[in-house]
């Protein structure tokens, strides 16, 4: 066997085995319906206070203004670091959010879901409590186009009033919609 075949070989074992860890790192798209359903509890509450990070990660302690799912105690605590590259859990003190949390396994501290996708930050504007969602809300749909398969994005939501992303929560969780399977 030749030098060459041999590096030809290493080289596309290299890449065949790095494909999976390559695939880890990119998180998947959030869509209203995945967040709504996958998560334990879904919140707004306002922000009180964000932890400095000691090593263990960033804490936020937020006072709960409503439940639209789940039961939870008047306060919640939430992880507000990042766990890896992709990971955009965040808080800052005194902001009101949507929140839509999964529960850790062994302790009372939850984590946002799809990696902090689901921290939705509510802003006042013309006595409006408004929110701003750049994702959809329902799967990404997959379908046939001749000798390809082509993905067919649904419209972003954009800007709602908080009310009116309550309702299409509570109409997902009505509606026992399933998340996306990827």
């Amino acid at each position: 066997m030749s030098r060459k075949r041999i590096w030809a070989g290493i080289i596309a074992a290299v890449i065949t085995l790095l494909q999976p860890i390559a695939s880890l790192a990119i998180p998947p798209i959030s869509t209203l319906t995945g967040l709504a359903v996958t998560a334990d509890v879904i919140v707004v509450a306002k922000v009180e206070r964000v932890s400095a990070d000691a090593g263990a990660g960033r804490l936020a302690e937020a006072r709960v203004l409503a439940v639209w799912k789940g039961e939870l105690d008047p306060a919640v605590t939430f992880r507000a670091s990042k766990t890896w590259e992709c990971d955009v859990s965040d808080a800052q003190e005194g902001e009101t959010v949507a929140l839509f949390l999964v529960k850790e396994p062994r302790t009372a501290v939850m984590s946002i879901a799809y990696w902090g996708q689901g921290r939705i930050p509510v802003k006042q504007e013309g006595g409006k409590a408004l929110v701003f969602l750049g994702i959809q809300e329902d799967c990404i749909k997959v379908a046939p186009d001749g000798a390809d398969t082509k993905l067919y994005r649904r419209p972003l939501i954009g800007t709602l009033d908080l009310t009116e992303l309550e309702r299409r929560v509570r109409n997902i969780l009505r509606e026992k919609r399933a998340p996306c399977k990827f």
